[in-house]
């Protein structure tokens, strides 16, 4: 099999503007947003973890509101409800719109997505299409 990097998320602590939590030292601070994973997941993508990887003491990593649909945590990210540790790749949009800002720049790592084809099977031009439309559309 021959596989290529489609693109690697990175979970990243964002906000709305209007809740001005970019101020340094002010995490202690934030009022938490949760995602609760459907299925477990090879990685800690939690507050305690993203806490531990920024090299701070964060006292109620556990504390605030849960959501079971990482969309309505988006959501409520971006009404203003408090602070989500989201996949950048999710959010991109709300970035780039100035709907959400990030709050810091410690990251935790996501996982990683590629396009895996067999290395030596000619594959139907339809397949060629998809592969290079997905290599093309992550770039950016």
């Amino acid at each position: 099999m021959q596989s290529t990097l489609l693109l690697k998320d990175r979970f990243i602590p964002v906000a709305s503007p209007a809740l001005k939590v970019g101020a340094p030292g002010s995490t202690l601070d934030w009022p938490l947003i949760h995602f609760d994973w459907e299925q477990p997941m090879p990685i800690d993508l939690t507050w305690s973890a993203w806490a531990k990887a920024a090299g701070i003491a964060m006292p109620g990593t556990e504390t605030g509101i849960r959501y079971s649909e990482e969309s309505h945590a988006i959501q409520a990210a971006v009404a203003g409800q408090g602070v989500a540790l989201l996949s950048q790749v999710l959010v991109h949009d709300e970035l780039s719109l100035g709907l959400l800002q990030v709050c810091a720049h410690t990251h935790l790592d996501g996982l990683s997505y590629y396009v895996v084809r067999p290395e030596h099977e000619r594959q139907p031009a339809q397949a060629t299409i998809v592969e290079s439309w997905l290599l093309s559309s992550t770039t950016d």
